[in-house]
């Protein structure tokens, strides 16, 4: 976990083993979020200088080795599967 101050997770959170969190421009998280195992939250790229909080909202789902890139927002009860790429705002309820 990468600036650990700018991290906030709701209760009753999953975080997966081996995974990465780079909140250096915040990561806030809502309640019973499910992240996979091996998954990345990017808040900042230093490829093309995007920056910006990431949102996992309350009741999504990440499967596993997912990378988040930054200034996204997963909306509530949004599913993202397995090995996903997401670069883009996922509206709530998605699957």
């Amino acid at each position: 976990m990468l600036h650990r101050g700018n991290l906030r997770w709701g209760e009753n959170a999953e975080i997966g083993s081996f995974s990465v969190i780079a909140a250096q421009e915040g990561v806030e998280s809502g309640g019973d979020v499910e992240m996979g195992f091996g998954y990345d939250i990017l808040s900042y790229s230093s490829i093309d200088r995007n920056a910006g909080t990431v949102q996992p909202k309350k009741g999504c789902k990440v499967g596993s080795n997912t990378v988040v890139m930054p200034n996204v927002t997963i909306g509530m009860n949004a599913l993202r599967g397995a090995n996903s790429f997401v670069n883009r705002d996922v509206p709530a309820n998605e699957t």
